[in-house]
């Protein structure tokens, strides 16, 4: 067993347990592999939100595998810089990034938080656009969540409990949507005059505005949802420390307890010990006596 099946087990356990459930891992990895016991030692317990999308994950298989297939077609279009497919599934991205915010709501039970949804929001979303993001999301080893970088690599170093393999195998693959029988069978519409260039310079233009507020957008996403993460991340920093702590305390406890018991047990050998040394000095004594008075008995 690796790390990663380790990680897969342990992100997969209620978040309250993960802390002595490590341990207890780590405990009885140290006698039989040290290398694996040190990386499981490594594993932090997850945010809040990283624990709803591994959760997630293992509820929804469903929703990963849509996950990746369009993030597959989204990567394909840009590569092809096919704007109005882009824009097509952009419109799909956003709306599956809001089914996969309904559905962790409901894995959540109606528990977490805006700050922790708006969490799971960048997260999916970052697995959507890059294949690196998709492969930490699927595997459910998650620590922190992740965040989108317009459609630039997502680093996930910092998110993935353990590194994950990327499979690109379907990434060459540009899909093609084939025409429904019904347009194939249409007539050919009369040509029409182009655009102007005034026309033409107009819808450059908004393009470009659409463009520099989808950005501007995507920013302000970002920097909320990494505010709320710095402030979720400080929260759960003084959580764990205190489960630490208390979990520190009851051993410091149990300590003390067999510290005092060992003294106890010391205490009461060494005054055995006293006893039955005052017992042999007695016998020796009265061995001595009585070989005294054998040898006056033989020589009398």
């Amino acid at each position: 067993m690796g790390a990663s099946e380790v990680a897969r087990q342990l992100y997969g356990l209620p978040r309250a347990d993960f802390i002595s459930a490590r341990n207890a891992q780590v405990r009885e990895l140290k006698g039989t592999d040290p290398e694996l016991a040190r990386q499981v030692a490594g594993f932090t317990k997850p945010s809040a939100a990283a624990d709803l999308v591994n959760r997630l994950v293992r509820a929804r298989t469903d929703l990963v595998d849509e996950v990746g297939d369009l993030g597959v077609r989204l990567r394909s279009a840009q590569r092809r810089s096919e704007a109005a497919e882009l824009r097509g599934l952009d419109q799909e991205r956003r709306a599956l990034v809001n089914r996969a915010v309904d559905a962790a709501r409901e894995v959540a039970e109606g528990s977490a938080t805006d700050a922790t949804l708006r969490d799971v929001e960048q997260t999916v979303w970052a697995a959507v656009v890059d294949a690196g993001a998709h492969a930490a999301f699927r595997a459910g080893v998650l620590v922190r969540p992740m965040a989108p970088g317009g459609f630039g690599d997502v680093d996930v170093s910092a998110s993935s409990a353990v590194p994950v393999e990327v499979d690109t195998s379907a990434e060459d693959v540009a899909p093609v949507r084939s025409r429904s029988p019904r347009s194939a069978t249409k007539k050919e519409a009369p040509a029409r005059t182009g655009p102007t260039a005034a026309q033409q310079e107009a819808r450059r233009k908004a393009r470009r505005d659409v463009d520099a507020a989808t950005e501007d957008l995507a920013g302000a996403e970002q920097a909320a949802a990494e505010a709320a993460r710095l402030a979720e991340e400080s929260e759960q920093l003084s959580t764990d420390l205190q489960q630490e702590r208390d979990e520190l305390r009851e051993r410091l406890t149990v300590l003390e307890r067999e510290a005092r018991d060992t003294a106890r047990q010391a205490k009461e050998r060494q005054a055995a010990a006293r006893t039955a040394e005052r017992e042999r000095r007695t016998a020796a004594d009265r061995l001595d006596r009585a070989r005294r008075r054998m040898a006056q008995a033989e020589e009398s």
